[in-house]
């Protein structure tokens, strides 16, 4: 082989081999990202799928989906010292305590296009929730606390905010209170 057909070669090869590097580089980060995306994705729809409830009865449904089994005051403490860390606020007390009132909620059967399905008249339609009273004394900036509200809003667990007492005397990067909140299990 001549070195003017040895050139074109080489040059084609190394531009595939970079082509190829790149490629791998590239879609290892597209993938972390994409992942990413998806449960975001995730976490959009399912606040969507409460959000979009036209009537009560098929928002006592979404709750009563979702609503876990046993009250598990460990998992509720770290997911919120979880939205705390990632919003750079500091929870300085959770207070959880067993509300005695007992959630009945009417679980209607609904079909895909959002019709009712089936007598809802029946004494096994209803049922019971438990709920729990959640307070929170949290300290951080303006931001911070709305961007961990937010984060409450948007978890899976069903949490209804209720109040929010906020002291705004130390100014905006200085914010002081609590909120006090909802949340259900069976």
């Amino acid at each position: 082989m001549n070195t003017k057909t040895l050139f074109p070669i080489v040059s084609c090869i190394i531009f595939i081999g970079v082509i190829w590097t790149m490629t791998n580089i590239y879609s290892d980060f597209l993938t972390v990202n994409l992942s990413e995306i998806k449960t975001l994705q995730e976490k959009e729809r399912i606040t969507q799928s409460f959000a979009s409830q036209k009537s009560p009865e098929q928002l006592s449904k979404r709750i009563s989906e979702f609503a876990p089994d046993i009250l598990d005051k460990a998992a509720i403490t770290s997911e919120f010292s979880q939205f705390a860390r990632e919003s750079n606020i500091e929870i300085s007390s959770i207070s959880i305590s067993i509300d005695d009132k007992i959630a009945k909620i009417k679980n209607i059967n609904i079909d895909e296009d959002g019709n009712v399905v089936g007598d809802t008249n029946t004494s096994d339609m209803i049922n019971t929730l438990k709920s729990a009273n959640i307070i929170l004394q949290v300290d951080g900036g303006k931001r911070e606390i709305y961007a961990f509200l937010e984060k409450l809003t948007q978890s899976n667990r069903y949490i209804e905010i209720n109040t929010v007492n906020l002291s705004f005397a130390r100014g905006l990067d200085n914010v002081g209170g609590n909120i006090n909140a909802i949340t259900y299990y069976k």
